[in-house]
């Protein structure tokens, strides 16, 4: 099979990243193909994961229209039964590549076309427009974000799948020899992640400056991973939310895993939901993990998994928990957080990349069985 998105694992986009991933954990099971640009990664720490694999790079000049016809040379040499495409991802942002592929699909030979469709509830009408136009080309639609399959399920009933999103960072830190160690814990709530418009960055700040209005929060800080907001906060950061707002530039695996040893709480302005990428990599460091809510249908799936979260959602609520929870850890950090890691284990357990892969091979399979019968 070929899988396609556009880069492989360069650590500037998420879908990337976890594509590369899905491909090592598929290549256990089956010949994998990765099609991604030139000098698009993989990044350093990933690439002894890749190595120890059997996943089959194959690098091009560009994605764009002027190398369509190159491209579709490239997989009609490969032969693919399935090619795989990942979208959105950073490397079609201004491409044209996903739809003439599926204009093209006629020229694909026999090779099954998919589709992982990443967002789909939350994007922008132009975009939902372009990924109709890509699903109706599909055989098959994988829809990771369970809001999303809810919305489309429906309307293509038989062709779309609900596959969430699987944690690797465990596997990074296990291919590095990251043990435990030793770190000394400060008074920091972490956010980590890409910047996006469902993000409630906003909301959380205010909800932190408020808490530290409380005697025993005083001291309680706000640490933000994010490059975007890293370099638009160099200039515009003011003098108050200077005293317990710090942000962080882009982090590898290993940095931002530290950065959590360090920290109280991982917290995630946000709905759990099953294309949370930061949030569900997240459960591999080990550290009690705060979010904004669950989404609506997800809470029988992860009953046993899922612990300290606003039920409504909204921003009295969360700050109520969150005092809670923070004068907690701070009280008696090991008996605290044991009860919420001992359930994250359990959604860990359920998201792993390998699960996930597997769940990916038998839909694989049952596809090409379906389509020789």
């Amino acid at each position: 099979m070929l899988i396609i998105a556009g880069r492989a694992g360069d650590g500037t986009c998420g879908v990337s990243d976890h594509s590369l991933f899905l491909a090592i954990a598929l290549s256990q099971h089956i010949q994998v193909s990765l099609l991604c640009r030139e000098g698009m990664g993989p990044r350093d720490e990933y690439k002894k994961i890749l190595d120890s694999s059997n996943v089959h790079l194959v690098p091009i000049k560009s994605f764009g229209i002027n190398n369509f016809k190159g491209v579709l040379a490239t997989i009609n040499q490969i032969k693919p039964d399935i090619i795989h495409l990942q979208y959105p991802a950073r490397e079609f942002r201004l491409s044209a590549f996903p739809l003439s592929l599926a204009l093209e699909k006629r020229r694909l030979g026999k090779s099954l076309l998919g589709l992982t469709l990443h967002e789909y509830a939350v994007s922008h009408p132009l975009r939902k427009l372009y990924s109709s136009l890509l699903m109706r080309a599909s055989d098959f639609i994988i829809v990771p974000s369970w809001r999303s399959f809810s919305v489309l399920r429906n309307g293509y009933a038989q062709r779309v799948f609900h596959i969430p999103d699987g944690a690797f960072f465990h596997l990074v830190l296990e291919s590095l020899s990251i043990g435990k160690g030793s770190f000394k814990r400060r008074n920091r709530l972490l956010y980590f992640g890409f910047p996006s418009k469902t993000k409630r960055l906003g909301e959380l700040i205010k909800i932190v400056r408020n808490l530290r209005n409380h005697k025993k929060l005083s001291q309680i800080t706000l640490g933000i991973v994010s490059q975007s907001y890293y370099e638009s906060s160099a200039k515009n950061l003011s003098s108050s939310l200077s005293q317990f707002v710090e942000f962080f530039p882009f982090q590898d695996v290993v940095s931002l895993y530290k950065l959590a040893q360090e920290s109280l709480l991982v917290i995630f302005p946000f709905s759990f939901d099953t294309h949370r990428s930061s949030l569900i990599n997240a459960l591999s460091f080990n550290m009690p993990i705060y979010y904004f809510g669950v989404e609506e249908g997800l809470e029988e799936h992860f009953k046993d998994g899922l612990c300290f979260y606003s039920e409504k959602g909204d921003m009295e609520q969360n700050e109520l928990i969150l005092r809670e929870l923070i004068v907690n850890l701070l009280q008696n950090y090991e008996e605290t957080s044991r009860r919420i890691l001992q359930a994250q284990s359990k959604l860990l357990e359920s998201l792993n990349i390998s699960k996930i892969a597997n769940a990916h091979a038998l839909l694989y399979n049952n596809l090409l069985r379906s389509e020789s019968t």
